[in-house]
């Protein structure tokens, strides 16, 4: 896909991120209604503030991409994520749920902006989506985890993997409801409207005093977001930083 369907809000830092983002650019056509913006924030009505790796736009509909890359084997505990290796294993939320979280969020800035910039085009949902990126990984979740679970495309003569790939499986499957489609007037219309919405660059970390804080939160409630701290001159000191919005 060429730059100008592909806006790159903030170059990322991160190998396994870039490789996952030009995996998925590698697929997308150069056609209508095919656009893709990575690594942005958007500010929602609530004040919480999120980053969204990818946002693609696909004649089955509009997409919010959460993009894990994890090594050796995931499984699920209750709703639980665990994934690593043997010495190295960490236990975090299914992401499909926050990923749904500003999926909503950001549909509702959409579908304002449509009516205060008088876009007479009706706003799809907009679907959460997890890609898990690097190929090897051992997936052992409980089949109810795997919805809108995506991984990369097997390459010819590979063997394919244990997901489904998140081009044939997702942005280039057929139209499940036709409420979710994006028309090419839509998606000539979306850089207008993520611009109304006030789409920005990428913070990575935020600093509070001596605490670099992850920008994305790992839980959010009505009024506040917890995010994991490290201390800036003592690497192995961590902390939760709760942020009480207003």
């Amino acid at each position: 896909m060429r730059d100008d369907r592909w806006t790159t809000v903030t170059p990322s830092q991160y190998h396994f991120e870039r490789a996952a983002l030009e995996h998925i650019r590698r697929h997308l056509p150069d056609v209508e209604p095919y656009r893709a913006w990575s690594n942005f924030t958007f500010t929602a009505d609530t004040g919480h503030v999120y980053e969204v790796d990818l946002l693609v736009a696909a004649p089955s509909g509009l997409y919010l991409i959460e993009i894990k890359s994890l090594r050796g084997r995931l499984a699920n505990s209750g709703p639980n994520w665990i994934a690593g290796e043997p010495g190295s294993v960490r236990t975090f939320d299914n992401p499909l749920h926050l990923a749904d979280l500003k999926a909503k969020r950001l549909r509702s800035l959409l579908d304002r902006q449509a009516a205060k910039q008088s876009v007479r085009l009706r706003i799809p949902y907009v679907q959460g989506a997890v890609f898990l990126s690097l190929p090897g990984l051992r997936v052992q979740l409980d089949d109810h985890q795997l919805h809108w679970v995506f991984g990369p495309e097997s390459t010819p003569g590979q063997a394919a993997g244990p997901l489904p790939g998140i081009w044939s499986g997702l942005l280039d499957a057929p139209p499940r409801d036709e409420r979710r489609q994006v028309s090419p007037e839509l998606s000539k219309s979306l850089p207008q409207l993520l611009n109304g919405v006030g789409i920005g660059r990428s913070r990575r970390y935020e600093q509070v005093g001596s605490w670099k804080l992850d920008s994305k939160p790992f839980d959010v409630g009505p009024t506040w977001q917890d995010h994991l701290a490290e201390h800036a001159q003592l690497p192995h000191e961590h902390r939760r930083v709760r942020i009480y919005l207003t």
